[in-house]
């Protein structure tokens, strides 16, 4: 008996069988046709109440199955990861940045199950709204270990953080010629979708049969505890991962600041909104192709100079959104600051009163209070991200000779100068408006984050002991 015949008929000692196959086009095989019952049914009752059964059989399945792809031995995984044709039932246990892909993929990760199970329901709404919002289609999450499995459809393609790094690089004069136009493109269509996600999309939705109360994540309260949770973790980072020493008393000075002013960031319950995690990491252009070159690319969306904004609207899709809610302006101070966009003050000023115009008259007052202080908080956030995660998730590759040392050393010298424009940035934002209020709050940031700018050193292995 085949494995997909021993699903159609439920039958619970399919598990024992799985567990004794090697083929890994089987077990996935099998696994997704048992997930599509799951979805089938899903999509009929708007439960999961009836597939238990199903569900132990899915879980069983691909623990088999991603078993199989972390044993396989060295030059298999590498033929799984780099061919085609070791491509199980069209899932990419890995995506080749330098193969074209030419047919439709899925790919798996594993998350938290209230981040999967929105992603699966926003999927749900961004199939319907005709290139307004495109994001890829998602499959109900699976129960894994602990967290959700969501498979999806693979959008393969440079991310726009990686497009806008490489037209900003770029001293091939075609590609100068048409930079201008493109960057002016790609904000008008991403800001668009912004708008678009906080006024369409419904607040989150909680996972299907979990009893737990999500609406706290809307609290103002909540909401402005994350913050300064967040903003003092910059700082503690920056204390462990540098050779910059911010002592306990100036930790516990900023925190009681920070929960002192934080009305300044005008965190209100009325323009509370849905959190789309903005990064142009998360925007990716579908091309089939992760390191498409960049004049063939720029030929297809801006033929004679000009750009086809409906075609690049087509190719732009959206991934991972956050489950949370955050200021307003958050995510487009994620889109409008980012350092390689090369946008001018003038460029940025524009977009952010666009951003702000498009809200009730009543909130824009508000919102042009706050707008320094989310700037300022983003900044800090973003070299934090550069410090923790990026750089961290670096040295652990490094530390698996996963790269080499001269790309962890190039890769580190990109981050530092990063982190040192994030932190300029939200010093002259702190300086120019927390400062001049004559705030304790600003005369402590600014201190504290002078002293960050004076850092040399990265260290993760020291972190570590």
């Amino acid at each position: 008996m085949v494995l997909s015949d021993l699903f159609k008929k439920r039958d619970l000692s399919f598990i024992d069988v799985l567990r004794g196959s090697t083929d890994i086009f089987d077990v996935y095989g099998a696994c997704r046709l048992v997930h599509r019952q799951i979805e089938g049914a899903f999509s009929q009752t708007g439960n999961l109440s009836n597939v238990h059964d199903k569900i132990e059989l899915a879980k069983a399945g691909y623990n088999h199955f991603l078993e199989l792809v972390e044993n396989q031995p060295e030059g298999e995984r590498r033929r799984i990861i780099k061919i085609d044709e070791m491509v199980a039932e069209g899932i990419l246990t890995s995506i080749n940045p330098n193969t074209v892909y030419e047919k439709p993929y899925e790919i798996w990760k594993q998350t938290d199950p209230l981040s999967a199970w929105q992603l699966y329901f926003d999927s749900q709404i961004a199939q319907e709204t005709e290139n307004k919002f495109n994001q890829p289609k998602v499959w109900v999450p699976v129960p894994l270990n602990g967290k959700s499995l969501v498979l999806e459809e693979a959008i393969i393609g440079p991310t726009v953080c990686e497009l806008l790094s490489r037209l900003n690089r770029s001293d091939n004069p075609a590609v100068i010629k048409k930079r201008d136009v493109v960057v002016e493109a790609i904000y008008d269509i991403e800001l668009e979708r912004l708008h678009f996600f906080q006024e369409n999309f419904p607040r989150l939705t909680p996972i299907p049969g979990d009893e737990t109360d999500i609406s706290k994540l809307r609290d103002v309260g909540y909401v402005q505890a994350q913050y300064i949770n967040q903003l003092m973790d910059v700082f503690r980072n920056f204390s462990r991962y540098t050779d910059v020493d911010i002592s306990d008393q100036t930790l516990a000075r900023l925190e009681m600041r920070l929960k002192e002013e934080r009305h300044h960031f005008s965190v209100r319950e009325e323009s509370l909104v849905r959190n789309l995690a903005a990064t142009f990491r998360n925007s990716i252009l579908r091309t089939g192709h992760i390191n498409v070159p960049l004049d063939e690319l720029l030929r297809k969306i801006a033929p004679r100079g000009k750009v086809d904004k409906e075609l690049l609207k087509s190719m732009l899709y959206r991934v991972d959104q956050a489950p949370k809610y955050s200021h307003p302006l958050e995510d487009v101070c994620e889109m409008v600051d980012f350092p390689e966009a090369g946008l001018t003050k003038e460029q940025k000023q524009k977009r952010f009163s666009k951003a702000i115009q498009s809200h009730l008259q009543n909130e824009r007052i508000f919102l042009n209070i706050g707008l320094p202080y989310i700037r300022m908080y983003r900044h800090l956030r973003e070299a934090d991200l550069l410090l923790s995660v990026y750089g961290l998730k670096l040295h652990e590759k490094r530390e698996k000779r996963a790269i080499t040392e001269e790309r962890y050393d190039s890769e580190i010298k990109r981050y530092k100068e990063a982190i040192r424009y994030h932190l300029s940035s939200a010093l002259d934002l702190c300086q120019n408006r927390l400062v001049k209020i004559i705030s304790p709050l600003g005369y402590e940031l600014k201190g504290t984050i002078e002293s960050m700018q004076k850092f040399n050193k990265i260290d993760y292995a020291a972190a570590e002991k």
